[in-house]
Formats: C-alpha cells, sequence, structure tokens
C-alpha cells in the first residue's frame, strides 16, 4: 500500500479488518500486517491458482446471475 493521505490509509485500515474477518476456504487467510510509517503492508500466502481478475476476464468465464448470488451470499 502507498498512503499518501488520511483517505489511503483509511482504505488500509478498513482492507485490514475486512481480511482479518473473514475465514472461507476460497479466500486466502491474512496472516499479518505492518502499519508502521513509511510501511504498510499485509502478508498474505502465496495462492498458486491464479487471481480472480484472470478468471473473470483473461480465461473468458462468464458466472451466471445464479452463481454470482451465491458468491455473494458466502
Amino acid at each position: 500500500f502507498r498512503i499518501t493521505s488520511s483517505a489511503d490509509l483509511d482504505r488500509f485500515k478498513s482492507e485490514l479488518t475486512i481480511l482479518s474477518s473473514l475465514n472461507h476456504p476460497a479466500v486466502v487467510p491474512l496472516l499479518g500486517a505492518r502499519a508502521m510509517p513509511p510501511d504498510y503492508m499485509l502478508v498474505l500466502p502465496l495462492a498458486g491458482g491464479g487471481n480472480l481478475r484472470n478468471a473473470l476476464h483473461e480465461r473468458g468465464w462468464r458466472p451466471s446471475w445464479s452463481q454470482l448470488l451465491g458468491m455473494a451470499a458466502q
């Protein structure tokens, strides 16, 4: 994270709060974080399966509405 404003810091804190509360097999767990200026980092395990952006855009996967609703409910 590059923190250059109070809005950036708020976004980092929000991301940290959300990630620390998630517990789902399809979401990589938050292992740790560092928030000491100028270093702001989230520590996540390496996920070898690729990222969501690639799955959606580069591979051309188009989920149905029922799949999207199911993911949102999780």
